[in-house]
């Protein structure tokens, strides 16, 4: 990693903090959305790297004063999860997603703030858990 992308990882941690805390305040009280097919299971709290366990994983946002990002993020992980499913596709159509989620805020400038966050977040951070993914729907498709 070079120094430059290695010091701006370390100024954008700060922030995200920042966001996940402002916003965890503000976060969506649990519920089932309606209409979208979703278990009421998948929807506790989605959002976030399966690796982030215990009180860590509150810190991140299931959506903002009113908009629930929670569908949004159980269909990008089904999008990781398609074998061949291009990555740069899932975390654009995850962001267009949290910001359509954006118009039933109450506060949508930080709404929309917050999506751009976890997207730059899931952008930088996310290739692990795509390869991952990917590998996973290899092995259910072909075998071992």
């Amino acid at each position: 990693m070079s120094r430059r992308r290695l010091k701006h990882s370390r100024a954008f941690l700060p922030l995200c903090l920042f966001v996940a805390l402002v916003t965890g305040i503000l976060a969506v009280p649990g519920g089932t959305p309606g209409g979208l097919g979703l278990q009421a299971a998948d929807l506790v709290r989605p959002c976030g790297p399966d690796s982030l366990t215990g009180p860590l994983r509150k810190l991140v946002p299931q959506g903002v004063a009113g908009a629930d990002f929670r569908p949004a993020c159980v269909r990008h992980d089904a999008c990781y999860d398609t074998y061949g499913a291009n990555k740069v596709a899932c975390d654009r159509k995850y962001l267009r997603e949290m910001q359509c989620a954006c118009k039933n805020s109450r506060r949508p400038i930080l709404c929309r703030f917050t999506a751009r966050v976890m997207y730059a977040v899931t952008r930088r951070g996310g290739d692990r858990a795509y390869e991952d993914a990917q590998r996973i729907a290899k092995e259910k498709l072909f075998g071992r």
